[in-house]
């Protein structure tokens, strides 16, 4: 038997009160600091992305070096040889990501804010975790794309399984000099 305030009970006291706070620190604090860790990762992929789009925004200071030379605009070709080389660009991240292009369509060019805006829809079909590495692939590159009009569709029936194969369709886009 243990008495109280003997040196035994004081030592078995600060082991149970070692056990629980190694307990502590194996459950909720290290899930919350893993939480953590991701959360400021998806903060620094989103700052550096907002940072890109502010230099896009911002275009070059007097005397600076022309935009193109930036490496976020498309490469200053004629429409047929953008759409080609935007798709291509496409192609490869599909390829990459896992995604199965079923078609490509030209949406035209057109002016904005001093800029030709080229982009091509996508038709194709993905699983949920190959669609975000293409996402991820294609707005995370250069040069800078955006996609647009994002529509995702299953055709998931009653014994569907994790991996199925979703249908989507979505415009990309980019930006050139105008010629």
């Amino acid at each position: 038997m243990i008495r109280a305030g003997s040196m035994v009970a004081r030592v078995a006291a600060l082991g149970l009160l070692a056990g629980f706070a190694a307990a502590l620190w194996a459950g909720p604090v290290a899930i919350y600091r893993e939480a953590l860790d991701a959360s400021h990762t998806r903060v620094a992929q989103a700052s550096a992305l907002a940072a890109r789009y502010r230099l896009l925004a911002a275009g070059p200071p007097d005397g600076a070096v022309p935009r193109a030379a930036s490496g976020l605009l498309l490469a200053d070709l004629p429409a047929a040889q953008s759409f080609a080389a935007l798709s291509e660009t496409i192609k490869q991240a599909a390829d990459a990501a896992g995604l199965a292009v079923q078609g490509l369509q030209g949406l035209g060019e057109e002016s904005v804010l001093g800029l030709q805006r080229s982009g091509v829809r996508v038709r194709g079909t993905a699983t949920l975790a190959g669609l975000a590495r293409f996402l991820a692939t294609v707005e995370g590159g250069m040069p800078l794309l955006i996609v647009d009009g994002l529509r995702v569709q299953s055709r998931q029936g009653t014994g569907a399984t994790q991996e199925e194969r979703l249908e989507i369709q979505m415009d990309i886009v980019g930006f050139r000099e105008p010629t």
